[in-house]
């Protein structure tokens, strides 16, 4: 499968190996995660280097530390839950939370910051994706649609509930693009760490 790879680390050069990350992004309904997919992997140019994998897995590539990255991605974005292998995406309502299976949640987690019931449950989704994938599970809170004029959580709420889960609290903007690719790229930068230190020890 041919693919243009996206350069994030502003170097030319890339080794021949590749490593695959797996994320899925969970969440309640209507929070924008197809919107921050889609604004991740077609807002960096116009030959567009994602490929469709089925009906919701896109996999995208890009270069990092003069590292070849595959991301694998799906979508149910307001929570993401990441672990290493793909990305997934999902409608977040409550049929999915009752028939996700254990290898669904094993890898990926966002939320409407203008909206305060997707904050709330946001510890249910916690509780699901670590009842299925570990508490050693790496996970990253992102509050999605911070352009718009009022919201419902304050940013210091947001980042002191992240903190209590031992998460990284993060911002975007689909619509604007505004932090969506630091999100991932940080997403990416936690998966490798993590499999560093799991490799070490």
């Amino acid at each position: 499968m041919e693919s243009n790879v996206v350069d994030l680390d502003g170097t030319n050069e890339c080794n021949n190996i590749s490593k695959r990350i797996k994320i899925i992004l969970v969440g309640n309904s209507n929070v924008g995660k197809s919107s921050l997919l889609k604004s991740f992997t077609k807002g960096s140019d116009e030959n567009e280097p994602v490929s469709t994998i089925g009906t919701d897995l896109k996999l995208y590539e890009m270069r990092l530390n003069g590292e070849l990255i595959k991301l694998y991605i799906w979508v149910n974005t307001f929570f993401f839950c990441i672990q290493l292998n793909i990305i997934k995406d999902t409608a977040g309502t409550e049929r999915f939370k009752n028939h996700m299976s254990p290898s669904y949640f094993r890898h990926a987690q966002v939320y409407d910051v203008g909206c305060q019931k997707s904050f709330e449950e946001l510890n249910t989704w916690v509780k699901m994706i670590e009842q299925y994938s570990g508490s050693r599970l790496v996970k990253v809170i992102i509050g999605n649609k911070n352009d718009l004029p009022a919201r419902a959580i304050s940013i210091q709420k947001a980042e002191e509930y992240a903190k209590s889960i031992n998460c990284v609290y993060l911002e975007t903007s689909a619509k604007t693009g505004l932090h969506v690719r630091q999100a991932f790229v940080t997403l990416v930068h936690l998966t490798k760490t993590i499999a560093s230190r799991a490799i070490s020890d």
